[in-house]
């Protein structure tokens, strides 16, 4: 898998143990809005955002941070990872729509427990998963102090993107443990 790199400098440049992955969503449809939105110079950032189509891009290197969970020690202790995707859709009469009333077509969506007054997700594509795992191993590679990935609904109870019981979670966890050979024969 390869990288895109396309430079941010809305980062601070001092650097800290990285402990910990989490996992954003954008609550928009297109890598070009939400690059557009990581652009505003207000130091919030993450090092890498996933396309639907499970291109990453890496925004800045890692080893710095950004506030990606609010104002909290977090963020310089932690490495977000942005995920293209609409988050929490509105079910009406049968469809589904985003929160600026786009329709995402309903094999995309999933019904989930109750979060937040919120039942139904957009999915994370195939793509999408493949390339959080094996961003993962990679950042496990580096940095081998990273002992957790969580969701932003961990720091921040206000934030819809990944409710508690979004599948595929528990499987990106997994990516910190994984052996050589499961980095290997598991993820392309």
């Amino acid at each position: 898998m390869n990288i895109i790199k396309r430079p941010s400098n809305d980062h601070f440049l001092d650097t800290y143990r990285k402990e910990i992955v989490v996992l954003h969503g954008t609550a928009g449809g297109s890598e070009i809005g939400a690059h557009t939105t990581l652009d505003k110079p207000d130091k919030v950032d993450v090092p890498y955002l996933i396309a639907r189509s499970g291109t990453i891009v890496e925004r800045f290197d890692p080893k710095y941070w950004a506030y990606h969970t609010g104002k909290s020690g977090i963020c310089k202790i932690s490495i977000g990872i942005e995920n293209v995707w609409w988050g929490w859709v509105n079910k009406v009469g049968g469809k589904f729509y985003s929160w600026t009333n786009k329709e995402v077509p309903a094999d995309e969506v999933i019904e989930l427990p109750t979060f937040c007054g919120k039942r139904h997700y957009h999915t994370l594509t195939q793509e999408q998963i493949y390339s959080n795992y094996w961003l993962i191993l990679q950042l496990k590679k580096r940095f081998p102090t990273l002992k957790e990935v969580n969701t932003h609904t961990k720091y921040s109870n206000m934030r819809y993107d990944f409710p508690p019981l979004f599948p595929d979670i528990e499987y990106l966890k997994t990516a910190l443990t994984a052996s050589p050979i499961e980095d290997r024969f598991n993820v392309s």
